[in-house]
């Protein structure tokens, strides 16, 4: 994993700075963790840089200029191939995602007119009110994917 965590940061050559995260499996982690020999610093938990109450925030672990969180939705027996079902870590330089709008009316006519769309008003079945919806469309795009790297086989002791 160190040797991805360098060859993708050196990929922006330190023009933007190194990966910054790194989503692992429970098994990839917690092997991570153990790894550590009683060197384990948890970052501090901070709202500094969001409104999400400090409870609701997860805790990651340093990995050199990154840090390296467990993620749920990882699941390994869920991947193909031998060595990606003993586990994979993935690391994000998070400079290189980007969000961008797929602006489109429900008619096609503002398709390409902003974030929003707008459905209503709908008259709500036994009730004096109508009702709005706004529609916001959102896609996520890496223009650097090479800065960017999966490691496989983590979980396996």
């Amino acid at each position: 994993m160190r040797a991805a965590y360098y060859d993708a940061s050196q990929e922006m050559a330190n023009t933007e700075g190194d990966v910054d995260l790194i989503f692992a499996d429970r098994g990839t982690f917690d092997n991570y963790i153990d790894d550590l020999d009683d060197q384990v610093q948890i970052v501090s938990r901070s709202t500094r840089d969001g409104d999400r109450a400090p409870g609701k925030m997860r805790e990651g672990v340093k990995f050199l200029n990154a840090v390296i969180y467990p993620e749920q939705y990882i699941v390994p027996a869920n991947f193909t191939t031998p060595n990606a079902t003993e586990g994979v870590a993935y690391g994000i330089h998070s400079s290189t995602w980007k969000l961008f709008t797929m602006g489109g009316s429900m008619n096609g006519a503002d398709a390409t007119k902003g974030f929003f769309d707008s459905r209503g008003p709908v008259r709500l079945p036994t009730q004096d009110m109508f009702r709005y919806e706004y529609v916001l469309s959102l896609g996520m795009y890496c223009d650097q994917l090479r800065c960017n790297f999966a490691v496989t086989g983590g979980g396996n002791p």
